[in-house]
């Protein structure tokens, strides 16, 4: 199988003299085409159009009310015209953009009657027929006697004129329970803690066509919008963690709880430490830590990333494709964001936790 890696680089933010480039929190990052995609500053609540031709930067969007403002920013994609629809999960709105940033229209929608769980529903695609599909988590189901957990979690179709309809049910991201007091085992609160190699669910949808892959299953599941199932594709295989890896892993959360221990969220930061320290891990990891399907139906997985793993791997599936077209070796600090072609977009953080995105061509394979 062809192996390819970064090559040339085409753009990067931080070399680029504009405002637009000073990015407060990167959100999406999506190709409108093959010289042409958007990146959101979910700060700012921009969507910045970025042309790889000329290098140009246009800017739209803003915090309002308004046609093209936003309260919040949520998941962006494209939909089957080309164009990118952002979820406003704040003001209960969709609204969809041309390439050039100009306003098309908006969706207004009411998930009132989805959200049975923590969270909030969250747009993730629009069907062909204009339907909305939404990624909600339904009340929590029972935890396991060994104090983990899975949220389930139901893919609905949703339009103004039809009652919600459910695509695909899931679950979510494996946590654990605390208890309050351990003598009451009646009395307890919920973590979003990560656990080692918790199992997750990975969705995307595109040409109305949902594909979801939950970790703990040896394949990935392809869905109609009418629920479907369409074809199942095959998970990479399942990796042991070594000694090596969960001793990494607990000096890594550690680290990360010492360097935000100032932080308002954390109320009680060396209970998070002692919990960690205490942590055994998984014998086994998930199969994949990521996924992506680009803009010309390629679907993107990325093999599990271990601790001692001194690079990422990604699986390039062709559209119908019964095995892997290559593999794509990308640098631990990169996070692959889209695809068009052989040009990736990525995504950085550097030490002070600012983000910068770039776009560089693959080499290597046939």
């Amino acid at each position: 199988m062809p192996t390819k890696h970064l090559g040339e680089l085409l753009f990067h933010s931080d070399s680029v003299d504009s405002p637009a480039t000073d990015i407060g929190a990167l959100g999406e990052s999506l190709f409108l085409g093959p010289e042409l995609f958007v990146y959101v500053d979910v700060l700012a609540r921009t969507l910045n159009f970025v042309r790889l031709d000329s290098g140009d930067i246009v800017t739209v969007g803003g915090h309002g009310h308004g046609p093209g403002e936003f309260q919040v920013i949520g998941e962006a994609f494209r939909d089957s015209q080309g164009n990118v629809v952002v979820d406003d999960w704040a003001a209960l709105r969709a609204t969809v953009l041309d390439p050039s940033g100009d306003v098309i229209g908006t969706v207004a929608y009411d998930v009132s009657m989805l959200n049975g769980g923590p969270g909030v529903p969250r747009v993730i695609g629009l069907t062909g027929t204009g339907a909305l599909v939404v990624r909600d988590s339904e009340p929590w189901i029972t935890p396991r006697p060994d104090g983990l957990y899975r949220p389930a979690v139901r893919f609905v179709s949703l339009d103004a004129g039809s009652e919600p309809f459910v695509i695909a049910h899931g679950h979510g991201r494996e946590s654990v329970r605390v208890n309050h007091d351990p003598r009451d085992t009646h009395s307890f609160r919920f973590s979003t803690r990560e656990i080692p190699f918790a199992h997750d669910l990975f969705s995307a949808f595109h040409d109305d066509k949902l594909y979801i892959a939950d970790t703990s299953t040896t394949s990935m599941v392809v869905a109609s919008a009418n629920g479907d199932v369409l074809r199942r594709i095959p998970l990479p295989p399942a990796r042991i963690a070594t000694a090596e890896d969960l001793r990494l892993w607990k000096e890594q959360q550690i680290a990360r709880i010492q360097e935000r221990r100032n932080a308002p969220s954390f109320h009680d930061p060396g209970d998070h430490i002692k919990w960690t320290e205490k942590a055994t891990g998984n014998s086994v990891a998930p199969r994949i830590s990521g996924m992506l399907v680009d803009i010309t139906g390629r679907l993107w997985m990325q093999r599990y990333v271990m601790p001692t793993d001194s690079a990422a791997w990604w699986e390039q599936w062709q559209p119908d494709g019964e095995i892997p077209m290559a593999v794509v070796r990308l640098p631990l600090d990169q996070q692959l964001l889209d695809a068009v072609g052989d040009i990736v977009l990525t995504r950085s953080v550097d030490e002070l936790g600012v983000s910068s995105v770039a776009a560089s061509r693959l080499v290597g394979g046939p």
